[in-house]
């Protein structure tokens, strides 16, 4: 008769124990939390107190590192759309650079090839884009400012769908020769604008 006594309080001891939240442990070590509306979550580990070397968290925080910016060569002109820069064939300095969306265009020391002026490039790529191509908008003015030559000119191209052909960000290249066939000056003035970029992406 006393136990038939203490069965409701037992019940209820019981039900209040099926009520409450339980961690268990799996069989990797690691703990559940099993709550009373059937739901579960993952029990963090608790981490012991250290001090951390702010650097090393850092470090490991970081993403794959970007490609570090190609250095482009020190022009002393860097042109903004149509303004003239004065040059001579056979100068040792390079004639300027133009860039349009961190692709950069540097036009190099001219020099003559018979009755052709030739102007050779160098292409960087300091985008997060590949390249793939890009066309420069040349006009020559003569000694006197005459309008000698204007043209389109493809000082980049490469493959597509060939990924090895593409000039990838923080790479630099040698880029088609600009050749023009002019009368032969002293002097000549040069505007060049990128008119033209293909990317890949």
């Amino acid at each position: 008769m006393k136990i038939t006594k203490w069965i409701p309080l037992l019940g209820v001891i019981a039900l209040f124990q099926a009520s409450a939240d339980q961690t268990i442990e799996l069989v990797d070590g690691r703990h559940i939390l099993l709550k009373d509306n059937f739901t579960w979550e993952y029990v963090p580990k608790a981490q012991p107190e250290a001090s951390v070397n702010p650097t090393a968290v850092a470090a490991t925080n970081l993403a794959a590192p970007a490609p570090a910016p190609v250095v482009v060569p020190v022009v002393t002109t860097v042109i903004p759309a149509k303004k003239t820069i004065a040059f001579s064939p056979g100068q040792s300095s390079s004639i300027l650079q133009t860039e349009q969306s961190d692709y950069t265009v540097v036009l190099a020391p001219p020099k003559w090839d018979g009755d052709e002026l030739v102007i050779p490039t160098e292409i960087y790529n300091n985008a997060i884009q590949p390249l793939i191509e890009l066309d420069l908008k040349v006009e020559i003015y003569g000694e006197n400012g005459q309008l000698l030559h204007s043209d389109e000119f493809p000082v980049w191209r490469s493959i597509k769908r060939m990924a090895n052909t593409y000039l990838r960000p923080g790479q630099n290249e040698i880029g088609t020769a600009i050749k023009i066939e002019l009368p032969k000056q002293g002097k000549y003035s040069i505007t060049a604008s990128i008119s033209d970029i293909t990317t890949r992406g």
